[in-house]
């Protein structure tokens, strides 16, 4: 019998959802009573009523999960309170066994973990049937973490839709190429997708490297084709600058495929614009080699692909040295991560230097917090901690 139980994850994976949407902080309810119409008792594990969107009930259960897909079910076409909105869509969750171990911190867990679910929508009114996806089985999130964002859980969702020989195209943060929490995302496209191209722009700044008209943050265009098998050589194509109009932007697209259609070419080089300039450079390399987006210099992209193999390739010298290289990982291992506040104690080192721990009435901890974000209780200008660390 797990020692979490089902309501204290609940209200973790509450307080996890909150956090990704800047509009979700009271938009999500965790266990409560009295939302749905003629059903006093009734109890949804989690409501997600987003300003302007459909509501979505989530239900969770601890595998095996028997029932969760008929609570789930159940929920369409009830009607919520106060508003009166007529519920179409859930989700049934299945919990992995080992998040109910009571061991770290919880929230932590539900960031890494892996789910399996199911999705239904339909409000059974006339012409309007419940209907499951997917119709058979349940959905996996391999790409899908925490800490990457609602980006990795949209990378999810397209390989799930996308059929065999389909092609995806994706705008991503920059930190895709090589950020920690996107290397599940880099496995999937590595592994189940060919023909593989990253778009970057070589640029200072964060605004300078979107391709975005809105998010003032550095990203990368991402294409590839479903195959079902990877085993190819990925194209990083490192432009100058974003295109400055839509037919610039469609004249360097077509510079790019004819890179990535010709495999006979070296592994890095420019690319070349009909007015004798060039977009940038393209490094053909292994995925994992994110560090190959965003170089500009030809010279520079040839040292970073021979120092692995233990050779020192300088720009303009045609000799290479033989260096002994190995993996930092076997000369010292990773400390506290700075953007953490605490983690899992079974972790060598854990993530975190703290432990969030309740707090004692009567004493003023040292380290006070504010953990939990319950809306019902941080409803005035200043609020207590409700943790110590």
């Amino acid at each position: 019998m797990p020692r979490t139980v089902e309501t204290a994850f609940n209200g973790a994976l509450a307080n996890v959802l909150r956090g990704k949407h800047p509009r979700w902080q009271t938009a999500v309810s965790a266990e409560q009573t009295g939302v749905i119409r003629d059903s006093a008792g009734a109890q949804p594990d989690i409501i997600v009523r987003h300003p302007g969107g459909m509501a979505v009930v989530i239900e969770t259960e601890y595998e095996p999960a028997r029932t969760v897909e008929a609570d789930a079910r159940g929920r369409l076409g009830s009607i919520l309170e106060p508003e009166g909105e007529l519920m179409g869509a859930a989700l049934a969750v299945r919990i992995p066994g080992q998040l109910g171990e009571g061991a770290g911190d919880l929230q932590h867990g539900i960031r890494g973990g892996a789910f399996l679910y199911c999705t239904f929508s339909g409000t059974r009114l006339p012409g309007d049937p419940v209907r499951r996806w997917p119709s058979s089985g349940w959905l996996r999130a391999p790409a899908g973490h925490g800490n990457a964002g609602l980006a990795s859980n949209f990378v999810d969702l397209a390989h799930a839709k996308l059929r065999p020989g389909g092609v995806a195209a994706f705008v991503l943060p920059a930190a895709f190429v090589q950020g920690g929490s996107w290397r599940n995302a880099r496995d999937l496209f590595a592994g189940r997708y060919q023909g593989l191209t990253v778009v970057s722009i070589a640029d200072t700044g964060q605004a300078s490297r979107a391709f975005s008209a809105d998010t003032g943050m550095a990203e990368v265009l991402v294409v590839a084709r479903k195959t079902g098998s990877g085993k190819s050589d990925t194209l990083f194509a490192n432009l100058r600058r974003r295109p400055r109009s839509i037919l610039e932007a469609v004249s360097v697209a077509r510079r790019i495929e004819k890179v990535a259609a010709n495999r006979t070419l070296l592994s890095t080089g420019r690319i070349p614009l009909p007015d004798a300039d060039e977009a940038g450079v393209f490094v053909r390399t292994e995925l994992q080699n994110g560090g190959a987006s965003g170089i500009l210099e030809a010279g520079l992209a040839q040292t970073m692909l021979a120092l692995p193999e233990g050779r020192l390739k300088l720009p303009r010298r045609n000799e290479e040295a033989m260096v002994p290289m190995v993996p930092l990982s076997e000369i010292g291992g990773r400390g506290l991560l700075d953007r953490d506040i605490n983690g899992d104690p079974e972790r060598t080192p854990p993530r975190g230097p703290f432990d969030i721990l309740p707090t004692i009435h009567g004493s003023v901890p040292t380290y006070p917090t504010l953990w939990g974000h319950d809306a019902s209780r941080e409803n005035h200008l200043t609020v207590q901690p409700d943790c110590r660390a």
